[in-house]
């Protein structure tokens, strides 16, 4: 996936800002209902964090802390359904089918 679709990010005038990194949760919340809830391109930010693994800061609209749950999830959902998500790079297709399924 190339990184064409920060052209149409809704924060993309903040994109070097360090407020999406800030650590608080709370913060980061907040910028998500400001920026990230009507979004054209949040499922891509966010399927960009996941396949990077990304610890810190707000991407596709989930904090640090919302991104491991979603992780968590996705590992669990494979294993249940004997799906390999060991090596995210080969699987990035299936890795966010997944994601999208859990987070409907």
């Amino acid at each position: 996936m190339n990184s064409d679709w920060q052209s149409s990010a809704a924060c993309r005038s903040l994109l070097e800002d360090e407020d999406f990194f800030d650590t608080r949760e709370s913060y980061l919340r907040a910028l998500s209902r400001k920026y990230c809830n009507n979004c054209q391109v949040k499922s891509q930010c966010l399927y960009v964090s996941l396949i990077n693994e990304d610890a810190y800061g707000l991407w596709g609209s989930l904090t640090p802390k919302q991104r491991k749950y979603y992780i968590r999830q996705i590992y669990k959902y494979a294993q249940d359904n004997n799906i390999s998500v060991s090596d995210w790079s080969n699987e990035l297709d299936e890795v966010f089918k997944l994601f999208s399924t859990l987070s409907k």
